[in-house]
């Protein structure tokens, strides 16, 4: 029996070794290229662009001067929730999204720089810094509201929402079983 479960300390809530460390970030960058990739893809057939799997990538999209940097700004926003849900379950500490937001988005310039060869616009910092501002706040919201809440996972996740009034009860759950 390892201290950890002595304690009674998932390995999310207690010290952090560098192996989940990493696993978190790559679970964290991956949910948010996925996505990102995804609802571009949905975006750019909706205006009727040809999608390019480089193109969540490229500094010139974030131009205004591009026709894909609407599409562009709509889907790198509309990831905020699907990222919500992933903090809540590899992260799960709202004093924790600060740290690895920030290196999802050094990350995300990094591999931008290497696609590109330079070092970045100012249009591409402006769009990426308004993201991660609205983005922190959101996500540290709810995931200190899920930490708040009796339970994580799905029920958790049901009644923080919930209590925010975004969902409604199902009307079976108010009706009480008749015997016969």
């Amino acid at each position: 029996m390892d201290t950890d479960s002595k304690k009674g300390l998932s390995p999310f809530s207690g010290q952090q070794t560098l192996p989940l460390l990493l696993i978190q970030i790559a679970g964290v960058t991956l949910a948010f290229y996925a996505t990102f990739h995804l609802i571009s893809f949905a975006a750019d057939r909706t205006v009727g662009l040809h999608h390019a799997t480089g193109r969540i990538l490229s500094f010139p999209v974030y131009s205004r001067s591009s026709p894909y940097f609407y599409p562009n700004l709509i889907s790198l926003f509309l990831t905020i929730p699907f990222l919500a849900v992933a903090y809540v379950y590899l992260i799960r500490k709202a004093n924790k999204v600060l740290e690895f937001f920030l290196t999802k988005i050094l990350i995300h310039w990094v591999l931008c720089m290497i696609y590109n060869r330079e070092f970045g616009s100012f249009s591409f910092f402006i769009v990426i810094g308004v993201y991660a501002v609205a983005a922190i706040l959101i996500i540290e919201w709810v995931c200190l509201k899920v930490e708040q809440s009796e339970s994580f996972g799905f029920s958790g996740m049901l009644e923080v929402t919930r209590s925010m009034g975004l969902t409604q009860r199902n009307e079976y759950e108010s009706l009480k079983v008749i015997e016969i």
